[in-house]
């Protein structure tokens, strides 16, 4: 599928998802909290080759950070930023090649990390109401201050981009953009290309379950909190080490939408996947606040 393909499909499941919000009544459902329950696209879909990551990889314009152009540091909203927290930006080049992507990301090293080793990466993608152009509102909702509390016991660098609205109020995570962003990140840091981690919640983990499914040699582990996919395609992760949340009180996305992806994956042969229900539990992030799922992140290498 061309990258016009991806953008086509995410413009359909950002349409249903507002219908979705728009749907409930006035009053009912609140952008803040609520979360989509998305379309899932066609069972056809783009070739599942690897996004390369090692020294042959294809080169991307930009590569390098422009000279003299350092890493700009977490604005002070909230208190001192997180140690490490930075605001990065992706060079021109690529930001034109983007769709529905912020070009400013939020990128957090644990401290005392030996530059010259190579790092695992944990990506996480934020929910519908994390769409815009305000990074350190990304950072500031879900990064602080659980998830970068447990990343720095955990030496864990964490990349959490933003996805932008279009010019009709329109956006949704799209596999093409955040191929270009992880590219980037690879050729800028030192990253472990066998220990790359994916999570999201609720839009996010549509995201992740999607962009997983175009690249199933990518990632080590995979945590979609809250979201749902295509069960007729998600089989390409049998191999892959899945742990999938969701509350049995979701009322947002139905905890169904997880379970007829485990039950695909299952039936594909996975041994890989993990499946937490939470029976008290609604349309939460709870579940990254568990020190246990760190413990298991960082845990697995392809």
């Amino acid at each position: 599928m061309t990258p016009e393909g991806y953008v086509e499909m995410g413009k359909r499941f950002a349409s249903k998802a507002i219908g979705l919000i728009q749907g409930a009544g006035a009053g009912t459902l609140k952008q803040e909290s609520a979360e989509p329950q998305p379309g899932d696209g066609g069972k056809n879909g783009p070739k599942k080759t690897p996004l390369l990551l090692g020294p042959n990889d294809r080169p991307l314009p930009g590569g390098k950070a422009p000279a003299g152009q350092a890493p700009q540091a977490a604005r002070n909203t909230k208190g001192s930023p997180p140690v490490g927290s930075n605001i990065l930006k992706l060079p021109e080049a690529l930001q034109k090649r983007t769709k529905f992507l912020n070009p400013e990301f939020g990128y957090y090293q644990p401290t005392e990390m030996d530059a010259s080793k190579k790092k695992p990466l944990l990506i996480f993608l934020h929910g519908l109401s994390g769409r815009g152009n305000d990074i350190q509102r990304v950072i500031d909702r879900y990064g602080k201050p659980a998830l970068f509390g447990h990343a720095e016991k955990h030496k864990l660098p964490v990349l959490m981009p933003q996805c932008a609205l279009g010019a009709n109020g329109d956006g949704w995570w799209q596999p093409a953009d955040l191929d270009l962003l992880l590219l980037y990140l690879a050729k800028t840091k030192n990253i472990d290309k066998n220990r790359i981690y994916l999570a999201g919640f609720s839009m996010g983990a549509f995201g992740a379950w999607s962009w997983a499914i175009e690249r199933p040699q990518t990632f080590a582990a995979v945590v979609p909190v809250a979201g749902g996919g295509d069960p007729n395609r998600v089989g390409v992760l049998r191999n892959v080490a899945i742990w999938v949340f969701h509350g049995a009180k979701d009322t947002r996305v139905p905890m169904s939408r997880s379970q007829v992806l485990v039950d695909a994956l299952k039936k594909a042969g996975s041994k890989n996947v993990k499946f937490t229900v939470d029976p008290n539990m609604a349309h939460s992030m709870a579940p990254f606040g568990d020190p246990k799922l760190y413990e298991w992140i960082v845990q697995q290498k392809k």
